[in-house]
């Protein structure tokens, strides 16, 4: 295994643990990696020349039509022009995929499956990074979020609640 995957691993691993609130363990795993790419001369990896891009997957690159069926489970293709988009786009981000499949190890290697199974190439797949939980980016493409436009009067719980996800209401989405 190369060693800037065993990074990439040792840090979804610390969100994880981070997530699980294990914060002694957190710390650890945060000072191996840092250690780990001291020694090896490694690019610093908390610091990355390209922005960080961080993209929901079921609902915006997974079409997500047929709903929630496990973990590792993703029977649907993916929206139209997402494996194209992401290509391109890794050009000039550091795009992370969130998802709650990736508080679950199964669930990861589902999504790297099915990116293979889409046609995703390798070199981009070797740069998709997966998180537990959304990191601190530059932007976030979600299909369930309201932006904050600095003003909460906007934000009324009555229109919160009746918010929908742009495929609800679409023709052929289980819902």
């Amino acid at each position: 295994m190369n060693k800037k995957l065993l990074l990439d691993r040792l840090e979804t691993l610390a969100h994880m643990i981070q997530n699980d609130l294990s914060m002694d363990a957190y710390w650890s795993v945060q000072v191996l990696m840092k250690e780990i790419a001291e020694n090896e001369k490694i690019s610093n990896i908390y610091e990355s020349a390209k922005p960080i891009l961080c993209v929901d997957f079921d609902g915006v690159i997974h079409s997500y039509k047929s709903g929630w069926k496990g973990v590792a489970s993703i029977p649907d293709p993916p929206n139209e022009g997402a494996i194209e988009w992401i290509t391109s786009t890794l050009e000039s981000f550091d795009v992370r995929i969130f998802s709650a499949r990736c508080n679950d190890p199964g669930g990861i290697e589902a999504m790297i499956g099915w990116f293979r199974e889409w046609g995703l190439p390798d070199e981009a797949a070797k740069q998709l990074r997966y998180e537990p939980g959304k990191p601190s980016a530059f932007l976030v493409i979600d299909d369930r979020a309201v932006q904050f436009a600095g003003d909460f009067s906007q934000l009324r719980a009555d229109q919160l609640r009746a918010f929908k996800p742009w495929y609800y209401g679409h023709e052929g989405w289980n819902r």
